[in-house]
């Protein structure tokens, strides 16, 4: 339920106002984002949420085959991103950042 939340979310906030919202600059419109961290920058991302608990939210966007994740939404405008999500653990998530995440909003 949070990946779908979550996806939806971007969505919607992308489709608001697409040119404030295109970019990283997106997780600031959205208050129930807790802490989000950067694996390769506008491609995929690690998002705690209170919900989440123990586990993150990965964050695709754009990807290549979105049949990989149960949760995708999509504004409606042609330039509009893809976003797909799924569930990861706390554990899998240390694997995707390696030792050197890059946070880009702080609890």
């Amino acid at each position: 339920m949070a990946a779908d939340e979550l996806v939806t979310a971007l969505a919607s906030l992308q489709q608001s106002n697409a040119r404030a919202n295109m970019g990283e600059a997106i997780f600031k419109g959205m208050p129930e984002i807790q802490s989000v961290l950067r694996v390769k920058e506008w491609h995929s991302y690690l998002i705690k949420t209170a919900s989440t608990k123990n586990k993150w939210i990965y964050l695709n966007i754009n990807p290549s085959d979105a049949a990989h994740y149960p949760a995708k939404a999509s504004a409606a405008f042609p330039e509009a991103d893809i976003f797909c999500a799924r569930l990861v653990s706390d554990d899998h998530a240390r694997k995707l950042t390696g030792d050197t995440p890059v946070s880009l909003k702080a609890k």
